[in-house]
């Protein structure tokens, strides 16, 4: 008998870890104001490209990604209209100091890559996209070009987003 009722005990232990452990992560994710199937990203939540939303120009040439630095209020929510104006295929990446390293890392270990990510999109010459994007947290951010080689002599577009709305 004593082994049956241990069995017992495990498995409601079991039950409720887990349950406790669904809390925890539901709250989490709505305690930022995450709803349940965006991606959060440093710099914020891709979103579907909308009408009637701010848009961004911004062009990408051989020398970089060209354009003044950005401020926007937080869950400002903008649609990037992007250009290459180059000869070669560019990448436009958003994010944080933190993640574009390592973003770039992943590109120098893997230069075949062309899979777009919700933050960024590659960009043929003479091709444009739209990305939707909302910026739901503050801070200092950057788009640039992560591509082998690309990088080290582009400055970028700086972009700050405060608490203000």
């Amino acid at each position: 008998m004593p082994t049956q009722r241990r069995m017992v005990f495990f498995s409601r232990r079991r039950r409720v870890l887990a349950a406790t452990l669904l809390m925890v992560v539901a709250s989490s994710s709505m305690a930022h104001g995450i709803k349940p199937k965006e991606k959060q990203f440093p710099a914020g939540v891709p979103e579907t490209v909308q009408t009637g939303v701010r848009e961004v120009a911004l062009q990408v040439n051989d020398d970089g990604w060209q354009g003044p630095a950005l401020a926007f209020a937080q869950d400002t929510r903008v649609v990037f209209v992007l250009k290459n104006t180059g000869q070669e295929k560019h990448l436009f990446v958003i994010g944080d100091a933190p993640g574009q390293r390592d973003q770039a890392l992943m590109h120098r270990l893997m230069p075949a890559d062309t899979y777009d990510y919700p933050n960024t999109r590659h960009l043929a010459p003479g091709n444009t996209a739209r990305v939707g994007w909302r910026f739901n947290r503050r801070g200092t951010f950057s788009i640039r070009c992560l591509l082998p080689g690309h990088q080290a002599n582009e400055r970028g577009v700086m972009i700050r987003v405060s608490g203000d709305h």
